[in-house]
């Protein structure tokens, strides 16, 4: 009976009652009532459970929940000068409202649901993904089903809406982590049937039995690289008449919105007030099937859970909603001499008009933003060429009319490297798991505006713009992947010299991310620390990995790749160690079967060493090793070391009390290993123990805001956090001052103030007032008349105290139009009751606004922030509120913390003289312009801003565009820029070869729109790396692996003195180090600066340049190659000349002439030219 107390149990008592009665008298009219021969339709509805808080699943339907009041501190009643109902005895309080649902998923059939939906099959992954299967009514009508992993979902399935009896179907992903998951397998079965394997997508016939349904079930494997999941989908497939009734309506933003239902059936909605103008629901009721055209819409009405009722038009029209009040309505049809009943749920609830405005700096210098809607997600793609230094630098705005009266509660982020908390500005540090090669990082930020805690989801999926992959494979069969982004260095892990053969390392290496199309490796060589060499290799190729004196090798792969101009660069170090003797020894101060206390820290010292075969230590193990590891894991979560000392790693354990019972069992496990390999580890069960009452358990923080009555925050103190004491015992201690005894005692740091409340600390504990001894400010006087006799007067007497427009002005014109009862005051007693009706403290707990329990139903915990805060409109005016309490007009501010955030709520209003006038629905303010006359700017960014040309303002702030698509270009709806489309090739999609063309899909970079076209051959890509034997070399092209012809020549040899060995220019082969050697060359031609050696074994010359002074050829006393004198030359010597005998001279005697004397000329012998040797270090 107690259920029928309650509003909701009496509607539905009514409900029931009138559903009866008209079924008593439907025979009597002109048609016949009857039921759709649908065997599904036929099945009653489930039962309707009322939901209380802490039952069940925590998540909440988009149906329409319990409206009961949750119970918290209660206000008690009073006579006062107005017609006031009080709320039932509660704290006032902010929670979300009950009726705030998830966003639409798009799963199901318009929100019919038939049969189980979401029912366990098995252990639920913890995963952000869910498997959509696409089914197609009438072949082409996508309609959707959303199953979670390893859920089961059930649908009912008319067939009268598949094409000749073929259900088309087909499955995608959803959810934050879809990336890299696929379908692996599809099994079907029809009722009890065996299992049949079916396509991923396709079409199966569908078969019913005469006059019967069947249920086909699909059960779908789906896999990813490292996790695997299963989904089931039940279609209850039955035969019925195609006909249905689409309840559409208009939307704020020009859009539009459905909910379609089956005969003599309930579809339900919530629609959110931000979603209408005005709060007109501008409806069009349509039948829609195959069986349409002979049915006719004969009348509609609706009841309300308040009472109200009315008739729809059958060929639509308009409504007012209130909000927070729930609509039934209900559409009766005629077909086939039957009248057939439609039933639609509308909840519609109060929704703050505020987005959020996520702006990240690309670069560090270019904004991009991204809008989120309350309890929506919004995603975008980040990659790290975009990032700077490492980081996006992000900034957060709340946008939107209630923008102004909204604050944020909370910023955090998640992601698979880790998360923590954020301000409204900053940086984000972004990098990719061991493996990985995408890591999605979502902000999550909570917003409390008008009483509701709003949620917004921002997903960034990073990415690498080029990342390298390489996969190896260990001796057991398993594979590792490591992922290496451009630029940078990432350490793999550790291989064992047990987990290969030999050390043989075979690998594979790929080029991937957005702008890996069309690169090729150029490079790859690897550094190994155990032999100090660097080895060349291929991007697929093999190397035996080297330990270093016994230690850890570091095996450094550098590989580079280029596109065109552009030049990468990745490096991956794997460190190769040896699996040594399990002798490391393991201490811990804690023992095998120790009892510790639940809900403390618990400290822990651990050292771990090395003993040789005498059992002398020969080094310590720290936890910050570099070659070393020490790893304590604490119930399967890692701890981080806190400090040393000594020889010991000291660390902090957390222990948590059980969910039921006194104890429970913790497991502890230490692993070290030492630089050569060698190992020991230590696995230690502790006895964990409830803490017991009165123990420390942290610290908290208590606050006491009073800014409703000018004051902001009063007070604060610092209290310590005891073990299984309620927030009752708590403010007892901290601001009444009260020494409570054992075990809880008093309080460090008091507040000393007088106070009063109802109940016991224990039980039904309600603070009723506070006396801090300061005197705020308010309006004084117990009525409203004694400041005017109508609201104007009114108003104006508030704004000559407060000053227009300030917030204790607004406020307290909110107060009167809210018809709020005014009541008188208590000096520095600030109490239920005082300045008005609604007056009273609240508590919040952690950002909660406001918890729906007395305080001691709570405890604190280690870091809790507790704010007593003092309202005077239940709550309402410090962002909580009391549903159906003071609250008829809103609230355009909000009081906390010391400061008033004011929001306007602006509407026409004509005067009596038939002016215009624009103002605050809330508070009665007016000002000048109410932005009719606007359009839509093209800031040249990607992005729009709405203008007044009344006032000549800017509205809001920028939107991105809208786009139409077009087949060459894409125009934006709202503002009308146009431009080309920007395209881009999708990764993976060219299925072209280097000789054959084929298909690829490109993608508008800017509007999403995306064709399919003719790909051409790729053609071969030539790599870096030359490949020879003995007699030539040749190159293969990167991608398909085959000789390629132009590239092959004979080895052009060069020595190189340093090797004693000739080298190929083109391929770096070597002569006697690969091939044929160099013993057996046969000398074809020598000179004094070169020899020609002759190879008998591969058939070429080789020459070698150089000075060779054995093979010089003199002539003349010069070598005729080089011109170097021969020192063994003797030049041939001229006759020494005789005298003649004397005779007699003549009569005439003849001049006596001496011939003249000549010297040879002197000759310059030429220098040797001096020539540079070339070496070159041949590589292995």
């Amino acid at each position: 009976m107690k259920y029928l107390r309650n509003k909701r149990g009496q509607s539905i008592l009514c409900l029931i009652l009138s559903a009866l009665l008209v079924w008593m008298l439907l025979p009597l009219g002109n048609l016949p009532q009857a039921q759709l021969r649908d065997p599904i339709g036929n099945d009653p509805l489930p039962p309707m459970d009322e939901l209380q808080l802490g039952e069940g699943d925590q998540s909440i339907p988009e149906t329409v929940p319990s409206t009961e009041p949750m119970e918290s501190q209660p206000l008690e009643t009073k006579p006062n000068d107005q017609q006031e109902t009080r709320p039932p005895e509660t704290q006032p309080e902010e929670t979300k409202n009950p009726d705030e649902t998830q966003p639409d998923t798009g799963d199901g059939d318009e929100g019919q649901e038939d049969g189980l939906q979401g029912e366990e099959g098995g252990e639920t992954e913890n995963l952000d993904l869910a498997l959509v299967m696409n089914w197609y009514r009438y072949g082409s009508q996508k309609t959707t089903i959303v199953c979670g992993p390893s859920q089961t979902v059930t649908k009912g399935l008319n067939t009268a809406q598949l094409l000749n009896d073929q259900l088309k179907y087909d499955f995608t992903f959803t959810g934050s982590q879809k990336q890299g998951w696929s379908v692996a397998s599809v099994q079907v079965k029809a009722g009890d049937g065996a299992w049949t394997d079916a396509a991923t997508s396709g079409s199966i016939s569908i078969e019913l039995p005469e006059g019967g349904s069947r249920a086909y079930t699909f059960q779908v494997q789906c896999k990813s690289e490292s996790a695997e999941a299963s989904f089931t989908f039940v279609l209850n497939c039955a035969h019925s008449v195609d006909l249905e009734l689409e309840l559409s309506w208009q939307e704020k933003d020009g859009g539009s919105d459905s909910l379609s239902c089956i005969p003599n059936d309930t579809a339900a909605k919530t629609v959110k007030s931000r979603d209408l103008t005005e709060h007109v629901f501008l409806y069009t009721p349509t039948v829609i099937g195959s069986a349409a055209d002979q049915a006719q819409i004969i009348r509609g009405s609706y009841t309300t859970d308040s009472g109200d009722s009315g008739e729809l038009s059958a060929h639509g029209g308009t409504m007012v909603l209130k909000p927070g009040a729930k609509y039934d309505m209900t559409f009766e049809v005629s077909f086939d001499g039957m009248i057939l009943y439609f039933h639609f749920i509308i909840d519609y609830t109060e929704a703050a008009d505020v987005s959020l405005s996520f702006t990240w700096m690309e670069k560090g210098s270019i904004p991009r933003t991204l809008r989120c809607m309350p309890d929506r997600k919004a995603e975008t793609e980040v990659r790290s060429n975009q990032l700077s230094a490492g980081a996006v630098k992000y900034e957060l705005e709340l946008t939107g009319e209630d923008a102004a009266n909204a604050r944020i509660l909370n910023i955090s982020y998640t992601s698979q490297s880790g998360g923590g908390k954020l301000e409204k500005s900053g940086a984000i540090p972004m990098s990719l798991p061991q493996g990985a090669s995408e890591n999605v990082y979502t902000v999550l930020v909570s917003v409390l505006v008008n009483g509701q805690q709003l949620k917004f989801e921002i997903l960034m999926h990073y990415t690498m713009d080029v990342s390298l992959q390489m996969t190896y494979t260990m001796k057991d069969g398993q594979k590792r992947t490591v992922v290496c982004e451009n630029g940078k260095t990432r350490t793999a892990e550790p291989i064992y010299d047990d987990e290969l053969e030999n050390g043989l390392l075979a690998y594979e290496m790929k080029l991937t991310g957005s702008a890996g199309e069309g690169m090729e490796i150029t490079a790859v060589q690897c550094y190994q620390s155990g032999s100090g060499r660097t080895v060349k290799l291929e991007g697929k190729d093999s190397v035996v990995l080297l330990l270093k004196n016994g230690k850890t090798g570091e095996n450094t792969f550098t590989v580079a790749a280029e596109s065109g101009e552009t030049e990468y660069t990745f490096t991956i170090n794997i460190p190769y160690k040896h699996r040594g003797e399990k002798n490391v020894k393991i201490h811990s101060s804690l023992r095998d079967g120790q009892t510790i206390i639940n809900g403390t820290e618990v400290n822990l010292s651990v050292s771990a060493w090395t003993e040789d075969g005498s059992g002398s230590i020969v080094g310590y193990i720290p936890a910050y090793g570099t070659d070393t590891k020490l790893i304590v894991t604490f119930d399967g979560e890692i701890i981080k070391y806190i400090s040393t000392s000594g020889n010991a790693s000291e660390y902090i354990l957390h222990p948590k009390n059980p969910d039921v019972g006194d104890s429970n069992e913790h497991t502890l496990h230490i692993y070290a290993e030492d630089a050569y390999g060698n190992y020991g580890e230590m696995t230690i069960k502790l006895k964990g123990q409830r803490n017991q009452s009165g123990q420390k358990t942290g610290t908290a923080t208590i606050y006491v805001d009073m800014t409703v009555v000018g004051l902001g925050i009063v007070d604060s103190v610092r209290y310590d956090v005891l073990a299984d004491e309620p927030i009752s015992y708590s403010i007892a201690k901290a601001v009444f001052g009260m020494d409570l005894g054992e075990p809880y005692g008093a309080a460090k740091d008091t507040l000393g103030w007088k106070a009063r409340y109802t109940g016991t600390l224990d039980a039904g504990f309600y603070l009723q007032s506070l006396t801090p001894g300061i005197v705020g400010k308010g309006l004084d006087g117990s009525a409203w008349n004694q400041y005017g006799s109508n609201e104007e007067e009114i108003l104006s007497a508030i704004d000559a105290r407060f000053g227009k427009g300030t917030g204790l002005a607004t406020l307290w014109r909110c107060y009167y139009r809210n018809g709020l009862n005014k009541s008188g005051t208590s000096g520095g007693t600030y109490g239920e009751f005082d300045y008005t009706s609604g007056s009273g403290w609240l508590f919040s707990l952690d950002g909660v606004y406001y918890p729906g329990l007395s305080m001691c139903q709570y405890s604190l915990e280690d870091g809790d922030v507790l704010t007593l805060r003092y309202s005077l409109a239940y709550g309402w005016d410090v962002g909580g509120g009391t549903q159906g309490y003071g609250n008829t007009a809103g609230y355009c501010v909000t009081a906390l913390n010391g400061s008033y955030t004011i929001n306007h709520r602006m509407e026409t209003v004509e005067q009596s003289d038939g002016s215009l006038v624009y103002q605050c629905h809330c508070c009665g303010l007016i000002e000048a312009c109410a932005h009719q006359n606007t359009v839509y700017n093209d800031l040249g960014d990607g992005s729009h801003i709405k203008f007044c040309n009344d006032c000549r303002t800017m509205i809001g702030d920028p939107e991105e565009h809208i786009w139409d698509q077009q087949e060459h270009s894409h125009t934006c709806t709202a503002c009308g820029s146009s431009e080309e489309h920007r395209w881009k090739e999708v990764e993976g999609s060219n299925t072209a070869t280097c000789t054959e063309g084929g298909m690829r899909t490109k993608l508008c970079t800017i509007c999403s729109k995306v064709v399919e076209e003719e790909a051409p051959p790729r053609g071969h890509s030539l790599g870096s790396r030359w490949n020879h034997t003995k007699n030539e070399h040749y190159q293969k092209c990167s991608v398909c692996q085959e000789i390629i012809p132009e590239s092959k020549g004979s080895h052009r040899y060069e020595y190189h003195a340093g090797d004693d060995d000739w080298y190929c220019t083109v391929c770096d082969a070597g002569h006697d180090w690969d091939y044929c050697g160099n013993s057996d060359l046969t000398v074809k031609s020598a000179d004094c600066t070169r020899i020609v050696y002759h190879c008998s074994d591969c058939g070429l010359d080789l020459t070698k340049n150089g000075s060779f002074p054995e093979h010089h050829r003199y002539e003349n006393g010069f070598c005729t190659c080089c011109g170097a004198p021969d020192p063994n030359y003797n030049p041939p010597t001229d006759p020494e000349p005789t005298e003649p005998e004397p005779t007699e001279p003549p009569v005439t005697e003849p001049p006596v002439t001496e011939p003249p004397v000549t010297e040879p000329p002197e000759t310059e012998s030429p220098t040797d030219p001096t020539r540079k040797n070339r070496r070159k270090e041949h590589e292995s």
